[in-house]
């Protein structure tokens, strides 16, 4: 029983999970977070949440059985496993069911559609499995996609971790019911030095530059829509786009000696490579050529790519490793179509940080002692092998969900490291909401001009930039996940994460083990962009670059 807290309240319950992903034990925090949710003192109800949402299906009847957010009840969303935003966005900021983030337009509105509404409170659970297993639930992931997806749509959120039974979860719980506060949480951070001859020399590099730009975003994968075109051209990028059915029908054109010689390469390189079923390794060579044709062709110097489902769904591999072999070639590669990531990317790149990788931040551990913790940082395998702890044992496996070639499966280098991305600041700029399904006013900073793409008769304005930095360590250890993980130390890791979530921060952040920050800081000051230092240390403030 949960005691000390004033407030009661009913509250609405949306439990989601994915098929890919272990059910049985996403069923199990459902049915337990929901017996911890009736039995806390300052609830008087609970409404919903009697099943996992996984389908569209399911988002559907989520809606019509329960009403629209109102504010004397507090929306819940229980992580149970990963899921991308569309039913949160569903439920809880009044979108449609059909939502899927891509259509988003930029268009002008008054006012957020969930701004007078409290906080959704996002309940993510820890990774059940052993050292070496998949990510058997990426709740933590899910929380922060769901996270940035609703604060873009005006919906304050608070965040709560751990498992139902945990007396200190519990008490966390009735604190956030308790907390109806329409404004975030103050971002803490530091300010630091900043290079401008280096952030101005990183400006001449990236003009010019240009991303190659692949399919869709996912649905419900908010970071990864594509801003307006004066967002990366005040860096003097530009975007060229290929759609998926196009590069797929390049992919099958390619020349079998072509793309046997790319097979023969990768085993060459990297012998695991042997283990997979070689009708899916060489149908990832076929994209590995494909793809490097065509960033010769269009002048790309980058590439963002939709990953997934497509090219499971469709060609029966996984183009992990087609991203990995271009990365260790040169070319920054994002997954899940990532624009701002590999705008991220190319900034490291142009400041000479080296290798860099697109990571979720999907696990974290606090050190009893209090002396700081642990956050671990994943994704399913397509970081540059020269990246890897060992890179001559740089594993080539199957896509750790999906089954299928091909995957690394390899811990990352460990030293110290940075983590760093471009985001569109979700908090309103002069009164103007600055989300980007709501257009917002541009910072003012050098570059800001430019139309993007609103809707009929809207005020065509770019959204706000923001700089998100942190920094830690990257300590050796196991691969804790299936895929490619870096265990990372810093001061407060439960600290960054909750920033990470109700701050709406992206959930793909850029990785580096090169300390280039005064010069990001440096380029970000030329450019107007503010920057958030985020070393979770208990001094306020916020460099405003």
């Amino acid at each position: 029983m949960i005691h000390g807290a004033v407030m009661t309240t009913a509250v609405r319950v949306l439990a989601v999970a994915r098929p890919t992903f272990d059910t049985e034990a996403a069923e199990r925090l459902r049915a337990a977070a929901i017996a911890t949710l009736a039995d806390c003192t300052v609830v008087t109800e609970v409404r919903g949440g009697s099943a996992l949402v996984m389908t569209p299906a399911d988002v559907a009847a989520a809606m019509a059985e329960q009403p629209v957010s109102m504010p004397e009840v507090r929306d819940v969303l229980l992580c149970a496993s990963f899921c991308d935003a569309t039913p949160a966005v569903a439920l809880f900021t009044g979108a449609e069911s059909g939502f899927t983030g891509a259509e988003s337009g930029f268009t002008g509105a008054e006012s957020p559609p969930g701004s007078a509404l409290p906080p959704v409170i996002l309940w993510s659970f820890p990774e059940p499995g052993a050292p070496g297993e998949r990510l058997l639930l990426n709740s933590l992931c899910g929380a922060n996609l769901a996270a940035h997806a609703l604060r873009q749509r005006g919906r304050q959120v608070r965040h709560v971790h751990g498992d139902p039974a945990d007396r200190r979860v519990q008490a966390e719980l009735a604190a956030a019911l308790s907390d109806t506060s329409s404004t975030a949480p103050p971002v803490r951070g530091t300010s630091g030095p900043v290079d401008l001859i280096a952030g101005a020399d990183a400006l001449g590099h990236l003009s010019g530059q240009r991303i190659g730009l692949v399919g869709d975003a996912p649905p419900g994968f908010t970071p990864c829509e594509e801003p307006p075109a004066s967002v990366t051209a005040m860096f003097g990028l530009s975007i060229d786009h290929l759609d998926l059915p196009t590069l797929f029908e390049r992919i099958a054109s390619v020349p079998s000696d072509r793309r046997d010689r790319e097979h023969a390469r990768a085993l060459a390189e990297q012998p695991s490579l042997a283990a997979v079923p070689q009708g899916e390794a060489l149908t990832v060579a076929g994209t590995t050529v494909a793809l490097a044709d065509y960033l010769t062709e269009r002048g790309c110097d980058a590439l963002a790519l939709r990953c997934w489902p497509d090219f499971a769904v469709d060609l029966g591999a996984c183009p992990c490793s087609a991203l990995s072999r271009l990365a260790d070639r040169g070319t920054p590669t994002a997954c899940e179509r990532d624009v701002l990531g590999s705008l991220t990317l190319l900034t490291l790149a142009a400041l000479g940080a080296g290798d860099a990788h697109i990571v979720d931040t999907v696990e974290f551990e606090v050190d009893p002692s209090g002396s700081g913790g642990l956050i671990r940082v994943w994704h399913c395998g397509s970081a540059a092998t020269a990246l890897a702890a060992e890179p001559q044992s740089a594993t080539q496996w199957l896509h750790c969900n999906r089954r299928l070639g091909v995957a690394g499966n390899f811990a990352l280098r460990t030293g110290p490291v940075i983590l760093v991305r471009f985001d569109c600041d979700p908090e309103p700029v002069d009164g103007a909401p600055n989300h980007p399904e709501h257009g917002g006013a541009g910072h003012g900073g050098a570059g800001h001009g430019g139309a993007g793409h609103g809707g009929a008769g809207s005020i065509e304005v770019a959204p706000r930039l923001r700089l998100l930095l942190a920094a830690g360590e990257s300590v050796p250890a196991d691969n804790r996940f299936q895929g490619t993980t870096a265990t990372i130390r810093v001061p407060d890791p439960k600290g960054l994460v909750d920033l990470l979530i109700t701050g709406g921060f992206p959930h793909h952040t850029v990785l580096a083990w090169r300390d280039v920050r005064p010069g990001l800081r440096g380029l970000a000051q030329l450019l107007g962009i503010p920057v958030i230092d985020l070393d979770t240390s208990p001094h306020p403030g916020i460099d405003p670059a």
